[in-house]
């Protein structure tokens, strides 16, 4: 939620705000971003003033990309889908007497890797029945490694939601989509194309079928649920609903 006087003042600047790029202006989403600011603020002052900062670890992240277009800088999709917009978020870390300030790793990590990470932050055993998908990212986070021991990450999303129900394999720089309506592939370079413009299964297609079968392989792996046909789906009713929301 974006407080009142915070919209008020993100309207104020924004009358005054020479707009030369075209670039999307929300008060109300700045206003939420203040209030984000202020909030974690407080946390780090009460932490400083109870004496706990330095033997407390501080993550900021999200659970998603943007939340539409205009909101993820560029890159292609937003919330729900597999593309960078989707997936890519703020992760934030402060780990005193570990981390370095101001330091930074472009390295793929995923949420899954969250639970074995703070195992071992808090020097806990690990569990790997438990996170069969996750990497501790601690060898990150102090410097020892540039990079987890992990060759691909995967995606799964068999539902309508924004977008068509899909899978998705990153290895390295490169990203395969598998829609599964029709079986059609989307192939990404993502070290010169991070806007994801260029399909390019048609140009590389021993490549898309190389990550697709690992993308099946891992699917049947971990028996991942896969859609099912809706007996009483009526096609010209949803036509019909379609068009009184005028899509």
């Amino acid at each position: 939620m974006c407080p009142k006087e915070l919209e008020e003042k993100y309207k104020r600047k924004a009358k005054a705000f020479k707009n030369l790029k075209h670039e999307y202006i929300s008060p109300k989403r700045a206003g939420m971003v203040e209030a984000l600011d202020n909030s974690v603020g407080r946390i780090i002052n009460k932490l400083d003033a109870l004496g706990i900062a330095d033997n407390t670890i501080i993550i900021l992240t999200g659970d998603n990309g943007g939340n539409f277009d205009e909101t993820t800088g560029g890159l292609k999709g937003y919330k729900g889908f597999s593309h960078e917009g989707g997936v890519k978020e703020p992760f934030i870390i402060n780990w005193p007497g570990q981390t370095k300030p101001g330091s930074k790793n472009d390295a793929v990590v995923i949420g899954m890797d969250f639970y074995p990470t703070i195992l071992e932050m808090a020097n806990l055993p690990l569990k790997p029945d438990e996170h069969l998908d996750g990497v501790s990212m601690v060898s990150l986070m102090n410097g020892t490694s540039k990079k987890l021991d992990r060759n691909e990450v995967y995606w799964h999303y068999p539902h309508y939601h924004r977008t068509k129900p899909y899978g998705a394999i990153r290895k390295g720089d490169f990203k395969l989509i598998e829609f599964f309506e029709d079986s059609a592939l989307e192939l990404y370079d993502l070290s010169i194309d991070p806007n994801e413009t260029q399909n390019i299964i048609g140009t590389n297609p021993l490549l898309g079928e190389e990550l697709l079968s690992k993308l099946k392989n891992w699917r049947a792996n971990i028996g991942a649920q896969m859609m099912h046909e809706n007996p009483n789906y009526n096609s010209n009713k949803t036509e019909i609903k379609r068009r009184k929301k005028g899509m």
